[in-house]
């Protein structure tokens, strides 16, 4: 049954239900709302500025790769290179010219096309026919030489060939370098002379998929073979100066270390912190040397005022601050590299969060944070730009802190980058007083020495009196080492003074040891047995040591300074013992 009501032809229709103006009004506030905090939170949380190419970020504007980037391999070949890089000015430049290109050789892991694309760079940054031919060869280093005899005998090659070759030796001793001996004067001798040109400058090579491609080249990747080459070459001078020193010939040992000095000096100047801790090392040989081991051919006064004369002559060093504005592009180009790609590879501990904040922040932010921690460094203060703490904390101190913001994210990526890159530049002035230690240490050694040579016999209590004549004007300044400054009337190293009758009869005997605090003159002693109670104490506790990061000069008594760790050289009691010539406890 239909019980619908039927509406008559001539009703009026019926209206529908009015909807409520304050429903649509409030639906389109809500949408207005929402939109607006999203755009809001897009800018503030996700939106990230482009790159402004400026000093404040970039720190240089040109020139530019093919996609726009920052060309950093560039800009560095600008600030490092000298003018006499293509002349015969450059003691390298005539070394390629005369052996080829060694260091490429000694690649293994190198393709042939690659090889030759580098070789080519080579000489065309120095202004070298390719297709010259070498006229000279240097034979195969001497410790290989060793190695491959001492493995055929079943032995542990690598500590007993670097005892083997850490003092004088003859054939008697080492038969199997006769070769190497008859071969290497004349190489030698003519690397000595391209040493003292002006420079001694390897050009960069930049990777042939950075030209290929024309991405820009990531300078903390780049090939640097000759750093190595050259430690190979300080070795064979070091080697045959023991050689020399053993055969009596003082004066070819004394031409040795010179170089050694001189090589060290030139090759750490070109520019990066790398090249720059290789020459620290190579200098460091050059002290190991020990003039005066042969007891038949002491150092006479000539000879010692001879090399203190050829330190005093040495090329100065670049100041820091150029080392620093060549690491800050080092810096910035590895910073473009990683925001370029979006990867985290600034740490192996990768994480979402990180590789967020990479791909999406401020990246003006961070390149000025990150200029900002190395305008400190130049200026010698750092604030800002030092991380509290040591890593182990870095998300729940930095990340939940930062992370929420484009602009809080670039300075994450700065905060991570300073705290890897920071502390490589603080190392580098410890290791460089260290290294100006060194050189005092040379100097007082020689003058004690000389002074025993004259006199027959060692100085007093009071030897820093004793030996002034010896050091030349102001020797004031040579009794403080540079990282632990003394008052005026002190000294940071002590003597090592041997009861009546103890006196060692071997040279290769501590003569001079560190302080960790300065002591006046006149109490600038320490006995043998005096050293040895110290060395059972823990190392904070001793008297001996130094301001250096986990090391400290030793002086001997056969001319030779060498680095030491007062936390692991001084445990071995039977070893310092005999480092003081006093033999075993019973005897």
């Amino acid at each position: 049954m239909n019980t619908t009501p039927e509406l008559s032809p001539n009703a009026p229709p019926v209206a529908p239900p009015k909807r409520s103006n304050c429903c649509c009004l409030g639906c389109s506030l809500a949408v207005v709302f929402l939109l607006v905090v999203l755009g809001v939170g897009y800018r503030i949380c996700v939106y990230a500025p482009p790159l402004r190419i400026s000093e404040e970020t970039t720190r240089i504007t040109g020139p530019l790769t093919r996609d726009g980037q920052i060309d950093f391999f560039k800009a560095l070949e600008k600030l490092v290179y000298p003018k006499e890089l293509a002349t015969d000015e450059n003691g390298y430049r005539l070394f390629v010219r005369a052996f080829g290109p060694l260091d490429l050789e000694r690649l293994d892991n190198l393709s042939e096309a690659d090889r030759e694309n580098y070789r080519l760079q080579k000489y065309e940054k120095l202004g070298l026919d390719p297709s010259t031919l070498p006229s000279l060869t240097l034979p195969e280093s001497p410790y290989e030489i060793l190695k491959r005899h001492y493995q055929k005998e079943g032995e542990d090659t690598g500590p007993l060939v670097n005892k083997k070759l850490s003092a004088p030796w003859t054939l008697d001793d080492l038969p199997m370098l006769a070769d190497w001996l008859a071969q290497i004067d004349a190489p030698l001798d003519v690397i000595a002379e391209m040493v003292r040109r002006p420079v001694f400058c390897s050009p960069f090579l930049e990777d042939p998929e950075s030209l290929r491609t024309g991405k820009p080249q990531d300078l903390l990747s780049l090939l640097l073979p000759d750093v190595h080459f050259f430690r190979e070459l300080a070795r064979q001078f070091q080697v045959r100066a023991l050689y020399r020193i053993a055969a009596g010939n003082i004066d070819g040992a004394i031409d040795d270390a010179i170089t050694l000095l001189e090589f060290g000096r030139k090759a750490g100047a070109q520019g990066t912190v790398i090249p720059l801790l290789t020459g620290f090392a190579m200098e460091g040989q050059a002290f190991l040397i020990p003039l005066s081991a042969n007891p038949e051919h002491q150092l006479n006064a000539e000879q010692m005022q001879r090399f203190l004369a050829a330190m005093d002559a040495l090329p100065p060093r670049p100041p820091l601050s150029r080392y620093y504005e060549a690491e800050r592009l080092t810096g910035l180009s590895y910073l473009q590299a990683v925001l370029k790609n979006g990867k985290n590879s600034m740490t192996e501990d990768s994480t979402g969060v990180m590789n967020f904040s990479l791909i999406i922040c401020d990246q003006n932010i961070a390149y000025q944070r990150v200029n900002k921690m190395y305008d400190e460094i130049i200026d010698g203060r750092i604030e800002d730009s030092q991380l509290d703490d040591d890593g182990s904390k870095f998300v729940e101190n930095y990340v939940l802190r930062y992370v929420w913001t484009a602009k809080g994210r670039g300075i994450l990526v700065a905060k991570l980058f300073c705290f890897l890159f920071q502390p490589s530049t603080e190392m580098v002035e410890k290791i460089l007083r260290r290294v100006e230690c060194s050189y005092q240490m040379k100097r007082l050694v020689l003058a004690l020495l000389r002074y025993e040579s004259e006199h027959g016999k060692p100085p007093d209590a009071d030897w820093p009196t004793a030996i002034r004549d010896y050091l030349g004007d102001n020797p004031d300044r040579y009794f403080s080492c540079p990282a632990a400054a003394a008052e005026p009337g002190e000294t940071t190293y002590a003597l090592v003074r041997y009861a009546d009758g103890e006196r060692p009869k071997r040279l290769d005997t501590l003569l001079l040891v560190e302080l960790k605090e300065p002591v006046p003159l006149a109490e600038a002693t320490i006995s043998a047995e005096e050293l040895l109670q110290e060395a059972k104490l823990p190392e904070p506790q001793r008297r001996i040591g130094s301001r250096h990061y986990n090391s400290m000069n030793v002086g001997y008594r056969n001319g030779a300074v060498e680095i030491f760790s007062p936390s692991s050289d001084w445990t071995d009691a039977q070893a310092l013992r005999e480092k003081l010539g006093l033999g075993d406890p019973e005897e």
